[in-house]
């Protein structure tokens, strides 16, 4: 601005520093004023940010909370289900393994059985059980005494040991007459 803008009764009041003063302490003023209403227009957005970005976060907070335990419900009862799964299968699995493992060693014991003692072994000592079962019979109704008991059963013993030692010898050529 010079002087020449200013009124006339000024213009002989005010030199041209005069002036110039006046102007430069006018636009530091407006400067001043600029920049505090900047300040406080920033420090208002401000806070309105921040309450925006509380309440964003405080939503996205609840919404994670209920994907959260959505997710952990969900996974639970999948977990639920693995579980029961698991125990059928097991029980059932354990259930058909015994009546295989069983029905195996069945079959293994019959044929070790047929394969290692000849049937008519089997016979002879069902039948020598019997006849044991029947001494005893015997022995309570006549009341042997033990003496004759005693010599019975030396009898018996020997001509059991006989049998015994009989019946090897034929397993052992019948075993090698199977080799060969």
């Amino acid at each position: 601005m010079n002087k020449e803008e200013l009124p006339k009764d000024l213009e002989e009041v005010l030199t041209n520093e005069s002036v110039e003063a006046i102007e430069n302490a006018f636009k530091e003023k407006l400067e001043l004023s600029v920049e505090a209403a900047l300040t406080q227009q920033d420090d208002l957005y401000a806070e309105k940010l921040e309450t925006l970005v509380a309440s964003i976060d405080k939503d996205h907070a609840e919404k994670m909370e209920k994907l959260v335990e959505a997710v952990d419900t969900n996974n639970a009862k999948k977990l639920a289900q693995v579980i029961t799964k698991y125990e059928t299968e097991l029980n059932e699995g354990a259930v058909e393994f015994k009546e295989t493992l069983v029905e195996s060693i069945s079959n293994y014991i019959e044929e070790y059985i047929d394969d290692v003692i000849p049937t008519e072994a089997i016979l002879e000592a069902t039948k020598n059980k019997e006849a044991l079962n029947v001494l005893h019979n015997l022995r309570n109704t006549l009341s042997v005494d033990s003496s004759l008991m005693a010599e019975s059963v030396k009898t018996a013993i020997v001509e059991g040991k006989t049998e015994i030692d009989e019946l090897k010898a034929e397993i052992a050529k019948l075993k090698a007459s199977n080799d060969t």
